[in-house]
């Protein structure tokens, strides 16, 4: 696996931080990863431990909608954010998955990576 390269990866963040969606990321060393990346915690939300039903309000919201997913690209990451994918099909909202490709691409495998990176 390459070796991620902190001016990508800020480039990443800088991106994610200037857009207004949620974030969907999967427990609180993500969430805090992303905090210190420069992304505002109000805009984070954990999936762990909850089915996709607990965001049928934050998905189906008018003002809401682009949400971020933000798995790690690991098998279980990569089955969840299919399995809300395959949820809210049909919702308004637009569920994007480009940054954890971004990521990936970038040698990034697990979000809470980006404590020790950056």
């Amino acid at each position: 696996m390459q070796h991620p390269k902190p001016q990508k990866l800020t480039r990443i963040l800088i991106s994610l931080a200037q857009e207004d969606s949620k974030i969907l990321v999967e427990g609180k060393r993500d969430e805090m990863a992303l905090v210190n990346g420069g992304i505002d915690k109000s805009r984070i939300y954990r999936a762990a431990y909850r089915t996709c039903g607990y965001f049928e309000k934050l998905v189906s919201s008018p003002k809401n909608s682009r949400i971020v997913l933000l798995f790690d690209n690991d098998r279980s990451g990569r089955e969840r954010t299919n399995r809300f994918v395959k949820y809210f099909n049909g919702y308004d909202a637009e569920l994007d998955t480009s940054y954890m490709e971004s990521f990936r691409r970038s040698g990034i495998m697990y979000v809470e990576e980006l404590n020790s990176l950056l």
